[in-house]
């Protein structure tokens, strides 16, 4: 009778033993692939209190993202804080409803920490009853993305960020949904420092508040954007009747931050100076449209109150190209559609600058800046009194124009630069 040998013994038994590993290998990477994408993105977990929602939010494993849906309007106690390494989405369960996030006063609502990710995509960030505190701050390597819903009615009546504020280093991208009736001494809707992305959604009635000791205070009724900062706006992106105390009632840009405009409107918002925009930064706006904006005169002194549309400060630069609009804008004083003010720059070769009024400079205000333009159009200003199309106080600035057109604008008094 034929018997195995020892070696054939052998060779049958590793055989064996490696389908066995091979069966345990595939059953623990069938049970991951289970867990991690049948079980943990099975629909979301549904909490309706503040207790719940934090246990969701701990429980949030490093790299794994997670729906979490409110049931009804949670009140939080402390912070509702989202941890690095976390990808969650808030969300409402009601199909037609937005439940609402509920700060406690003096406190933040939420705080994204670095490296966590957050998705709003249909509740609202809220303080009750005019409570004090900010929405939402984003701290360096955190993002922030919104979807859906609302960020309303926060209050930092010290601080800068009413809505949100984001650090350096920290994103926000407003990719739709609303940010309004938020309020702070700057920033009234959004502080930013690190990087704002904004291609849909509104930012619409906050305010900045201010105060007389802090240069920063009083600017930036929509937008604050620090020195660290970058901004850019497009898509349908809206940002209207925001007010500031001081200057850049829709967009604020410090100096050594930028802005780029690129589509979308900043409408019907109110300032000291810069109705739409005030820069200080570096500004370039090659498309979308700034329209009834007013720099007005708040406290009756008649100073500053210059460029309806923009403002460009000391040290700011203003480019403007392609289909950009700067229309039916006004200044108590200087630079209906922009002001040009002392040691900065407006550079215009395309785009129209059309209906807009001031007492002098109805399109563009020369104070001691530089303006040149290479082409588009300035037409159908108006100012009550020196020069309805632009106008150079005294000479004192720079005008240098080898293109475009200038027409069909008026002047009361009379047009001393054209």
């Amino acid at each position: 009778m034929a018997t195995k040998s020892k070696s054939g013994l052998h060779g049958s038994r590793r055989k064996t033993l490696l389908v066995v590993v091979l069966v345990v290998i595939v059953v623990l990477v069938t049970s991951l692939f289970v867990y991690r994408f049948l079980v943990v993105d099975n629909g979301p977990i549904r909490v309706k209190t503040a207790a719940e929602l934090r246990d969701a939010v701990n429980k949030a494993e490093m790299g794994l993202h997670i729906d979490i849906a409110l049931t009804k309007d949670i009140t939080l106690g402390p912070v509702l804080n989202i941890p690095g390494g976390t990808n969650i989405t808030l969300t409402s369960a009601a199909e037609n409803d937005f439940f609402r996030l509920i700060g406690l006063d003096s406190q933040k609502v939420i705080t994204v920490d670095g490296g966590a990710v957050l998705t709003l995509d249909g509740i609202i960030v809220t303080h009750g009853n005019g409570d004090n505190g900010q929405g939402i701050l984003v701290n360096e390597g955190g993002t922030l993305i919104m979807l859906d819903g609302e960020i309303s009615g926060n209050t930092n009546p010290w601080g800068m960020g009413g809505g949100v504020a984001i650090n350096p280093g920290g994103v926000f991208e407003l990719v739709g949904g609303v940010i309004l009736d938020n309020t702070a001494t700057g920033g009234g809707g959004v502080y930013n420092e690190g990087v704002f992305k904004m291609t849909d959604g509104q930012i619409t009635n906050n305010q900045a508040t201010g105060g007389n000791s802090n240069y920063n205070e009083g600017n930036g009724g929509g937008v604050y954007v620090g020195e660290t900062g970058s901004f850019t706006m497009s898509g349908n992106a809206v940002i209207d009747s925001n007010t500031a105390h001081r200057y850049g009632g829709g967009v604020y840009v410090i100096q050594r931050a930028s802005f780029r405009l690129s589509d979308g409107k900043i409408s019907g918002n109110t300032a000291f100076g810069g109705g739409g925009v005030y820069t200080g930064g570096v500004f370039e706006m090659t498309s979308g449209k700034i329209t009834n904006n007013q720099a007005v005169d708040g406290n009756g002194d008649g100073d500053d109150v210059d460029g309806g549309g923009v403002y460009v400060g000391e040290a700011g630069s203003f480019t403007m190209s392609g289909d950009a609009v700067i229309d039916s804008n006004t200044a108590h004083r200087y630079g209906g559609g922009v002001c040009v003010a002392f040691r900065s720059s407006f550079s215009l070769s395309d785009g129209k600058i059309s209906g807009n009024t001031a007492a002098s400079g109805g399109g563009v205000g020369v104070w001691f800046g530089s303006f040149s333009m290479s082409g588009g159009m300035i037409t159908n200003n108006r100012a009550t009194n020196y020069g309805g199309g632009v106008y150079n106080w005294y000479g004192y600035g720079t005008i240098n124009r080898s293109g475009g057109e200038v027409s069909g604008n008026t002047a009361d008094v009379g047009n001393d630069s054209y």
